[in-house]
């Protein structure tokens, strides 16, 4: 796996709060995630590894897998296109009872012909979402508010 970015922010609000509001990717994942418009889960139940999620966006169907998930510390959403991977590792940590940083780490991996492209599909990705977790802050700091 080559690194793409990662990004760091630290939220005014405890751990549990904030992990809460994540988790629930079905109701909250568009206010933060661009581009998506819908999330779903496939099958019913709580999050574990392996469940997946069918998301909406840019007005295609993708499929992201819960690669690992460790309550309240880490989440890994893998989505894999073809001979291309990606890997978002949500990191949760505890400054202290008030303070919860969230880190992201993307990744990827690309095999094949991909790996002619990857450089570009890496600087997308980059683009893209490496204000994700700010955006995350946002939508958390601001839930609840009416939308105009």
């Amino acid at each position: 796996m080559s690194q793409i970015f990662t990004e760091t922010v630290s939220i005014n609000a405890p751990l549990e709060e904030v992990w809460n509001y994540f988790i629930n990717l079905e109701e909250n994942a568009a206010n933060w995630m661009k581009g998506v418009q819908t999330m779903e889960k496939e099958t019913s139940g709580d999050i574990s590894a392996g469940m997946n999620y069918v998301f909406h966006a840019r007005g295609k169907k993708h499929t992201s897998t819960v690669t690992e998930f460790v309550p309240k510390a880490k989440v890994t959403l893998t989505s894999v296109q073809g001979s291309f991977q990606a890997d978002y590792t949500y990191s949760f940590s505890s400054e202290n009872s008030n303070i919860t940083k969230l880190t992201l780490n993307a990744s990827c991996d690309a095999r094949g012909v991909s790996r002619i492209f990857s450089p570009v599909i890496k600087m997308a990705i980059k683009k893209s979402d490496q204000d994700q977790v700010s955006l995350f802050k946002e939508a958390f700091l601001n839930r609840g508010q009416v939308r105009t």
